[in-house]
């Protein structure tokens, strides 16, 4: 199992020529984040989607809290990409601050979201899985998966 990790930017097509060959010749993979200008790429090839769509309320305090561990150089339990650095101005002041995006996304993504889920639900045979709420839900789910999938057979590939 390949996990893909897009942390590097390239121009829109070169972009997306890396993802397409990389799904290509990589049968089993998965990616994670909401990477739009592959969206119809990945969405069409992925056998299946799993939408993380908690409250706002409840995961912007931790993106905060990460972000900020980052900038000051606070080492975290959770992986961080090669070329994923934070720093204080571009957290505050940068219009592509990850703190921004998630105060103005989140309806986007639910708009953008909701409706493809509510079409393709996993519970239907499709292959949308939407896990909202406060962490019960995906908490449960990530503890099946772990029981399916041994971490140690994973490797990070980054397609940058």
């Amino acid at each position: 199992m390949l996990i893909i990790a897009l942390t590097v930017q390239h121009p829109a097509e070169v972009f997306r020529e890396r993802v397409s060959d990389f799904i290509q010749s990589n049968p089993e993979w998965i990616l994670d984040g909401n990477y739009s200008k592959v969206f119809d790429l990945t969405s069409s090839a992925a056998t299946d989607i799993i939408w993380l769509d908690p409250p706002a309320v409840l995961y912007w305090p931790r993106i905060f809290m990460r972000t900020m561990k980052r900038v000051l150089g606070i080492p975290q339990a959770d992986i961080v990409p090669e070329g994923c650095r934070e720093t204080f101005s571009g957290v505050f002041f940068a219009k592509d601050s990850i703190l921004w995006w998630a105060v103005t996304h989140h309806s986007v993504c639910r708009d953008r979201f909701g409706p493809l889920w509510k079409a393709n639900p996993v519970e239907k045979g499709g292959k949308w899985k939407r896990l909202g709420g406060w962490g019960r839900e995906a908490k449960e789910w990530f503890e099946a998966v772990e029981e399916l999938a041994s971490i140690d057979q994973r490797k990070v590939v980054n397609v940058a």
